[in-house]
């Protein structure tokens, strides 16, 4: 469902996090949901036709976004974000992901980051759990 949902992007988006993670082969035990990191100006028409609200903010001390969203319809709630930052110290500093690797899901086309990329993403988010999914891609 998140493919479908991303069908009318006009820009590169990715799924992040530990759906990316359990799609390129790393650990697959802990998805809880799926994260979606999308292009500022193809997140209002999304939200709008999926009946999102925008509850972007400050509320998390360690990344805040310019829109974010939970969609809850799909059996994975699926977390859209744009515009994503991330704290180190007292400075944010802006996500952005070059590389772009197609996985086919029930042939729908989803796109995640390269597996260094990935890992790289991860340790820059610097928890436990990131931490671990990141090796995890090591092992395989």
């Amino acid at each position: 469902m998140a493919g479908m949902a991303m069908a009318n992007a006009r820009a590169r988006w990715w799924v992040i996090g530990s759906a990316a993670v359990a799609l390129q082969g790393g650990e697959k035990d802990r998805v809880e949901d799926i994260d979606i990191l999308l292009a500022e100006p193809d997140a209002e028409p999304l939200f709008a036709r999926l009946g999102l609200q925008n509850i972007a903010g400050d509320g998390h001390e360690q990344f805040r976004s310019h829109f974010y969203g939970h969609w809850t319809r799909p059996p994975v709630r699926v977390e859209f974000m744009a515009g994503l930052e991330v704290r180190h110290g007292d400075h944010w500093g802006r996500v952005f992901i070059e590389s772009r690797k197609e996985i086919r899901v029930r042939d729908m086309p989803l796109y995640v980051p390269g597996r260094r990329e990935i890992q790289a993403l991860l340790h820059m988010f610097g928890r436990d759990k990131d931490i671990r999914r990141a090796a995890s891609l090591d092992r395989k």
